[in-house]
C-alpha cells in the first residue's frame, strides 16, 4: 500500500511538474508573438493610430519589440479615460487590482502558509507536503491559518472600498464634466406614453 501511494504522490509530482513547463513555455511563446506581431499589424493592434480623424488619433508607440513597455507605464489615467471612456478605464482598473490583490495575498501565502506545511511533521509524501495535511491536528500552528484568513478577508476588503470611492469620485466628475456632458449620450430623454 505505500508504495502505491509513493507512485501516487511521484505522479502527482511529475504531473504538477509538467503542466507547470507547459504552462511557462505557453505564455512566453504568446508573450513573444505579441511582442513580434504588434509592430507589423497596426489594423490590429493600433487601428487607432491612423484609421480615426486626426484629432482623435493617439500617438503611435514605435515599432520596437519592447516598446510598449515603457508606452504603457507612462500613460495618464487622465488620458486613458479620454480616450476610451469611463467605463473602459474601470475595467481595466479592476483588472489592475485584482492583480495587485493576488500578488500580495501569494506573497503573503508563501511567507506565512507554506513554510507552516512545510514544517508540519505528518510525513507525508509528494504535492500533499504543500497542503494542510501535513500539519497535525493537534498543532498550534493551525492559527496561522486563521490569522491569515483574517489578513486575507481585510486585505480584500480594504481594496474593494478604496476602489468604490474611486469610482465614485471618478463617475461624480465624469458625469459633471463639460466635454461629457455636451455629448448626446449624457442625455437621458423621457417619453410620456404615446398615442396609438
Amino acid at each position: 500500500m505505500a508504495e502505491s501511494t509513493d507512485g501516487a504522490s511521484n505522479g502527482s509530482v511529475s504531473t504538477f511538474v509538467s503542466s507547470l513547463v507547459f504552462n511557462v513555455v505557453l505564455a512566453a511563446a504568446i508573450l513573444i508573438a505579441f511582442c513580434v506581431l504588434r509592430p507589423r499589424f497596426k489594423r490590429v493592434y493600433a487601428p487607432r493610430t491612423y484609421a480615426v480623424e486626426k484629432e482623435k488619433r493617439s500617438q503611435a508607440i514605435g515599432s520596437g519589440v519592447l516598446a510598449w513597455i515603457p508606452a504603457v507605464l507612462r500613460l495618464q489615467e487622465d488620458k486613458i479615460i479620454e480616450r476610451v471612456g469611463l467605463d473602459t478605464y474601470m475595467f481595466l482598473r479592476y483588472m489592475r487590482s485584482m492583480f495587485v490583490i493576488f500578488t500580495v495575498l501569494s506573497v503573503l501565502s508563501l511567507v506565512t502558509i507554506l513554510p507552516v506545511h512545510l514544517t508540519g511533521g505528518q510525513n507525508v509524501t509528494g504535492m500533499a507536503v504543500l497542503t494542510i495535511a501535513n500539519v497535525d491536528p493537534e498543532s498550534k500552528n493551525l492559527w496561522v491559518h486563521i490569522v491569515f484568513f483574517m489578513v486575507f478577508v481585510a486585505w480584500v476588503m480594504r481594496n474593494i472600498f478604496l476602489e468604490l470611492q474611486v469610482y465614485t469620485r471618478l463617475r461624480i466628475w465624469w458625469l459633471t464634466n463639460p466635454h461629457h456632458s455636451a455629448k448626446v449620450g449624457a442625455s437621458t430623454i423621457m417619453v410620456s406614453p404615446l398615442p396609438q
